[in-house]
């Protein structure tokens, strides 16, 4: 009877033990997760490997570069400013996620905007990333920046720095921004200098602007 009262205690203790484990550790997702650093747009957000400023934000219809591409919704363009630490840097890691909680990479659409960014240490360089998104991911939108990519579930980017930085996009300013019909210059690289901003003309319409 002693033996069978000290068995249950001591399964009764064990049961009690794996609660208290299980209660009070965190689980695999939040373990694996990122160091989110937030900030805003025109504040710098300094990382492990590097700080990065969103310095601008706007939308266009197409983008002007080897050819034009014409948006399935809108381009949202995200300009850059960035500097690598420590030592040079492919930063891999460029998304937007919108209110929902929805996730866009950067456009691979004709040669225009970079899917990743080079980085030399200590330079502050200057890029502009691009996202085909829906209407409704424009209100509450958030750039991520890092320096793994997503991957599988966010596996590249595990138990790492991560900057994400509020556009700062309300609905009344979405619904303003996508009503413009513009083409931006873009670029699929870097520069060390501020890029170009300004809405450029297109010597012909393409066949979007003809059925338009």
């Amino acid at each position: 009877m002693r033996r069978t009262l000290a068995v249950v205690a001591v399964v009764v203790a064990t049961m009690a033990i794996g609660r208290l484990l299980t209660d009070h550790l965190p689980d695999e997702e939040r373990l694996a997760a990122p160091f989110v650093r937030n900030g805003s747009v025109g504040e710098t957000v300094h990382l492990r490997y590097g700080d990065v400023r969103v310095t601008g934000v706007r939308v266009a219809t197409r983008l002007e570069g080897a050819d034009v591409v014409v948006a399935a919704g809108r381009f949202l363009v995200v300009d850059l400013a960035y500097r690598a630490k420590g030592e040079p840097r492919r930063f891999l890691g460029l998304e937007v996620r919108d209110s929902y909680g929805r996730r866009y990479d950067a456009t691979a659409r004709g040669s225009t905007c970079p899917q990743n960014l080079e980085g030399l240490t200590g330079i502050r360089m200057y890029a502009m990333a691009c996202f085909d998104v829906p209407r409704s991911a424009l209100p509450g939108a958030r750039f991520r920046f890092s320096l793994g990519d997503y991957g599988v579930n966010g596996s590249g980017q595990r138990r790492d720095d991560l900057a994400e930085i509020d556009l700062k996009i309300s609905p009344g300013e979405a619904a303003r921004l996508w009503s413009q019909n513009l083409t931006y210059r873009a670029t699929n690289g870097t520069a060390t200098g501020p890029l170009d901003k300004e809405p450029v003309t297109l010597a012909k319409p393409t066949w979007w602007d003809e059925l338009r």
